[in-house]
C-alpha cells in the first residue's frame, strides 16, 4: 500500500488505466484516489466504477495531494498550469504524462520543483508497456520510489536516471531492447 493521496488531473484512457491498476494491485484505496476533469461526466463514471473522489475544479482535487498525476491532452497544459499556479502542496510531488512538457516548463508554469516526468507508451493501457521516466533535482529519494511502485501494477518497467544517452529496456520474457533517447529533454 504507497498509503498516499494521489489526484490525477485529467481522467483519459491512461489515468483510468492507472487508477484501475493501483487498485486491484492493493496499492492504493478508493478513498485515496482523487480525479480532476472538465467533463463532470467522466469523473463520475470513474466514480462509480472505481469509488474514486471525483472533482471539476483542480484547485480543490489537488488539496492535501502526495502525488498529483497530470494526464491531460498538450494543447490543454498552457491552460491548466495558469489556473494552478501555486495551488500544489509544498510536499508532493507531480507526475507528468503530458507529451512534449519539459520538467522546466511545468516546474514554471506551477510554482513547484518537485517534478518526475514520465513517458508511458500506449500498451501501458493494458499492462503491456513500458515506461522512462526522469525526475528534476528536488525530487527526494522518496518521491523518486512512488512511480517505480506505482507503475509497477501496468506490468511496466520503469527507470530513473539524471542523465540519458541510452536506455536498456527489459520485459521478461521479452528480448532485450536497447532505446536511443538522444534528443530527449527533461
Amino acid at each position: 500500500m504507497l498509503d498516499k493521496k494521489i489526484t490525477f488531473i485529467g481522467s483519459g484512457a491512461m489515468a483510468e488505466a492507472m487508477i484501475s491498476s493501483l487498485l486491484r494491485q492493493k496499492l492504493a484505496r478508493p478513498e485515496d484516489l482523487r480525479t480532476s476533469d472538465t467533463q463532470l461526466q467522466r469523473v463520475q463514471e470513474l466514480h462509480e466504477k472505481f469509488g474514486v473522489q471525483p472533482f471539476t475544479d483542480n484547485v480543490l482535487a489537488v488539496e492535501q495531494a502526495d502525488v498529483v498525476v497530470l494526464s491531460v491532452k498538450p494543447q490543454r497544459l498552457a491552460e491548466l498550469l495558469r489556473s494552478m499556479k501555486g495551488t500544489i502542496p509544498s510536499g508532493a510531488v507531480i507526475i507528468s504524462i503530458v507529451a512534449g512538457a519539459t520538467i522546466d516548463k511545468i516546474s514554471k508554469g506551477l510554482k513547484h520543483n518537485a517534478i518526475v516526468r514520465s513517458m508511458p507508451n500506449t500498451p501501458a493501457q493494458i499492462g503491456e508497456g513500458i515506461t522512462v521516466w526522469i525526475a528534476s533535482q528536488s525530487v527526494s529519494e522518496a518521491q523518486k520510489r512512488l512511480p517505480g511502485r506505482s507503475w509497477a501494477p501496468l506490468a511496466m518497467r520503469s527507470m530513473w536516471t539524471m542523465k540519458i544517452t541510452s536506455i536498456w529496456l527489459l520485459r521478461y520474457p521479452a528480448p532485450v531492447r536497447r532505446m536511443y533517447l538522444s534528443s530527449w529533454k527533461p
